[in-house]
């Protein structure tokens, strides 16, 4: 990537940012377009506590704090494309993992029969632990996160698979499970091309793809709550898929 520096173009191999493309300025958005659609972390967020607060009570709080986590997400990836601190590059990479491992421990919740306070406890325990792995070792961090993805797979099936999945009244789970990943497909295939060796990168255009992968992933987050959290109270029929 470069770095525009009183002007000048120059190399800035080892700053935060290097490899998503972007050009390096000195503003307070160091990359703009990868700042601003950071932003979508923390709308779809927010749009989720509103939704929690209209919607049943015996999901508001696992939701709520979902949500929060990823308004964290949102404000880590700004402050990473943004302004650069030097807490960013924590803020940015762990709270993707603890939105994770709270997908992984509310299909445990389905699974096993917890109560959402055992889920909420287990969850701030594992957050406290995430953050502070990827202090001490961010590449163990992504391994970490990589298991949790596997995880987080294999008990949506299991939950799908025995009926806990509450059905969306006007569309079958399968096929709203077949738009998540769809959409994931895309976001991953933007990120791979939009990485700044990638043959697609253009450091100084407006159209940035990790950008692009910001939306969509966001997007992927909020289509899991919707599944995960009915708008209506939990219907007495299961899930036929």
């Amino acid at each position: 990537v470069v770095r525009r520096v009183g002007g000048v173009r120059g190399l800035a191999a080892g700053q935060i940012g290097e490899t998503d493309c972007e050009e390096l300025g000195d503003g307070l958005l160091a990359q703009p377009v990868n700042a601003i659609t950071s932003g979508a972390y923390a709308l779809i967020g927010i749009w989720l506590v509103v939704r929690a607060w209209r919607g049943p009570r015996q999901t508001r709080w696992l939701q709520v704090v979902y949500a929060i986590t990823l308004m964290v997400i949102g404000i880590g990836s700004i402050a990473f494309h943004g302004p650069q601190p030097g807490w960013a590059k924590l803020v940015h990479d762990a709270p993707i993992a603890t939105a994770l491992v709270f997908i992984l421990l509310y299909d445990i919740q389905l699974l096993a029969g917890w109560k959402p306070w055992v889920t909420l406890a287990t969850y701030g325990v594992l957050v406290l632990a995430v953050f502070a792995g990827f202090e001490l070792d961010s590449t163990a961090g992504i391994v970490v996160t990589g298991l949790v993805v596997a995880g987080a797979i294999v008990a949506e099936v299991l939950v799908i698979r025995r009926g806990l999945r509450v059905r969306p009244p006007w569309m079958a789970t399968w096929r709203w499970y077949a738009i998540m990943a769809g959409v994931l497909a895309i976001a991953g295939l933007a990120n791979v091309l939009g990485r700044t060796d990638a043959p697609l990168c253009e450091a100084d255009s407006l159209l940035q793809l990790h950008g692009l992968w910001h939306i969509m992933t966001a997007i992927v987050f909020g289509l899991w709550a919707v599944i995960a959290f009915p708008a209506t109270p939990r219907a007495t029929q299961p899930d036929e898929g």
